[in-house]
């Protein structure tokens, strides 16, 4: 063994021992077989870092950390799930809408009968039905499926950054470094590979042409790496294709002119394929939701939220564009604030990890990050940084247009492209200046605000707040 690698070894095993205790200590999967498959995607993670990062020591200790947080989340979760909810591996309990939606869909595919889950939400049981054919679906996998998806998209984050800002090896290793640390510090992001929805996919997705975009090697692999994002996106969640093209074109900007034309093609078939799954979608025979047999539960509280905020602007879905644009202000504060940092259980049938989403402010202190960067020196950075920069931000408010703010998960799949220019700011030096200081304190005092004003809001229409239900 070399010795300079003897201390990471020492927090792997300590990590793994950890792990394999909660395994027996809260059983709903076997614990060996459950243990060995998050091990598997841990090497599977470290070896994608060391392969596209410069690896450093640090980025590998980031990467274990964020393994054993999500190894824990998935842990609870199968728990929760299986043995605490009177189900098992293969029969889990879910009350989630999304996620039993997701199951029922996997389960109707493998068994090759007709599935009463509505058209448009029948993707990714069907991305899950692909991932199990020839064996058993398992809760606790398909889990796993997701913790996988969240580690590469945070390691290809942080080459995606290394490589669009440059330097020498030793420099680029600490940019990765920094740019994981932001993408998996953000908790709703690192979340959602412990729970049985699409998201954590969708996140792999972007990140996937994020890499594609600013640090593939050669143009065949560019070309290759974004016909999978559009592929897994016209499964998944087809109105990504839209948000794909878009980053291409984007990107394009800072690509030599030889590759516009394969900027063209690349944009073409999103579009194209865009355009033949919305024709299958509008031309497929609808379904009965009134069958006796679809017994999947609403999310809980979900119309007590939603009640606070129509008293607030009104019903949102029912407003003019008009009306949207001048509440569009309004809808990125609410899409940014949230989840808020309070009521912990609320959404815990997602499973227990998602008190995790809840812990808001690592996403607050990027925010504030991000913020310096799009209103000082979004000019001064790199070219390819600032162009990412630019299609979250513009992707961001689309989201919030189209949903007045009121799912803040639709837009964690921007994360990727935000985190380049925010890693900017710390590894330039740029935040070590007079403006950033008062910044931050200008920042703070009103994040506090926003904060309060969201309490005392909700206590007003919705008494109890997040916990009234």
């Amino acid at each position: 063994m070399n010795v300079r690698n003897a201390p990471f070894v020492y927090f792997e095993g300590a990590a793994l021992v950890v792990a394999c205790i909660l395994a027996y200590c809260f059983p709903g999967a076997g614990p060996p077989r459950l243990t060995l498959q998050m091990l598997g995607i841990l090497a599977i993670a470290l070896f994608t870092y060391r392969k596209l990062c410069h690896a450093e020591k640090a980025g590998q200790i980031v990467l274990l950390t964020f393994w054993s947080l999500l190894a824990t989340g998935i842990i609870l979760n199968t728990w929760y799930f299986t043995t605490y909810s009177g189900g098992t591996d293969t029969a889990p309990v879910l009350l989630n809408n999304d996620a039993a939606a997701a199951w029922k869909q996997m389960t109707a595919v493998l068994n090759g009968t007709e599935s009463t889950v509505e058209i448009e939400r029948r993707g990714y049981g069907t991305f899950l039905a692909l991932l199990s054919f020839g064996g058993t679906p398992t809760i606790s996998s398909a889990l796993c499926t997701n913790m996988l998806a969240i580690l590469l998209a945070i390691v290809l984050t942080g080459a995606a950054t290394a490589a669009m800002l440059g330097g020498d090896e030793k420099q680029k290793a600490r940019i990765a470094t920094v740019a994981m640390v932001m993408a998996g510090g953000v908790c709703y992001f690192l979340h959602t590979g412990t729970i049985l929805i699409k998201d954590a996919s969708c996140c792999l997705i972007m990140a996937l042409t994020l890499y594609a975009l600013y640090a593939a090697p050669k143009a065949a692999v560019k070309t290759g790496l974004i016909v999978i994002a559009i592929a897994a996106s016209a499964l998944i969640r087809t109105n990504m294709l839209a948000f794909i093209i878009l980053a291409i074109c984007l990107g394009t900007l800072t690509a030599p002119r030889r590759q516009w034309w394969l900027a063209a093609s690349l944009c073409i078939l999103a579009a194209g394929t865009y355009m033949y799954v919305s024709s299958m979608n509008v031309v497929a025979i609808p379904i009965d939701m009134t069958d006796a047999q679809t017994t999947f539960q609403t999310n809980v509280g979900d119309e007590r939220r939603l009640s606070a905020y129509s008293a607030v602007i009104g019903d949102y879905d029912f407003s003019s564009n008009l009306k949207k644009i001048v509440l569009l202000p309004f809808s990125l504060a609410v899409q940014f604030l949230t989840p808020l940092p309070w009521a912990f259980g609320r959404d815990v049938v997602f499973g227990p990890s998602e008190a995790y989403a809840h812990i808001s402010y690592p996403w607050y202190v990027l925010g504030a990050l991000l913020f310096f960067y799009l209103f000082f020196r979004i000019r001064r950075s790199p070219r390819t940084a600032a162009t990412a920069f630019i299609f979250g931000v513009l992707a961001t408010m689309a989201t919030a247009f189209m949903t007045g703010g009121t799912v803040s998960r639709y837009c964690l799949p921007w994360l990727p492209f935000l985190v380049p220019g925010a890693a900017w700011l710390i590894t330039s030096g740029q935040w070590r200046c007079k403006a950033f200081r008062s910044w931050v304190l200008v920042y703070g005092i009103t994040m506090a605000v926003a904060l309060a004003t969201c309490f005392i809001c909700l206590h007003i229409y919705s008494p109890g707040g997040w916990d009234a239900v």
